[in-house]
């Protein structure tokens, strides 16, 4: 695995960045995992622990990002407008 630093924005001079973390492949496949899953991280002693968060749909009834079709790239057609 690999962690990246990337400059997010700049904002009045000030640089924001945000830190990516590459998870292989068949890490992903084996834990069942997707690129809609969203993920929760919790630092320890030991290392970083990763598991999927909580889906908000079940205890709000609201969809979460996740589940947002606008990231999954879907189109919308005239007459959902």
């Amino acid at each position: 695995m690999r962690i990246r630093r990337v400059q997010n924005r700049v904002y009045k001079g000030k640089e924001y960045e945000r830190w990516l973390v590459t998870i292989p492949p068949e890490v992903v496949k084996a834990m069942g995992w997707d690129e809609t899953t969203e993920l929760k991280a919790k630092p320890g002693k030991k290392g970083l622990t990763l598991s999927p968060a909580p889906s908000e749909t079940a205890t709000t009834g609201f969809p979460g990002p996740a589940s947002d079709t606008r990231k999954a790239g879907r189109r919308r057609d005239s007459s959902e407008a």
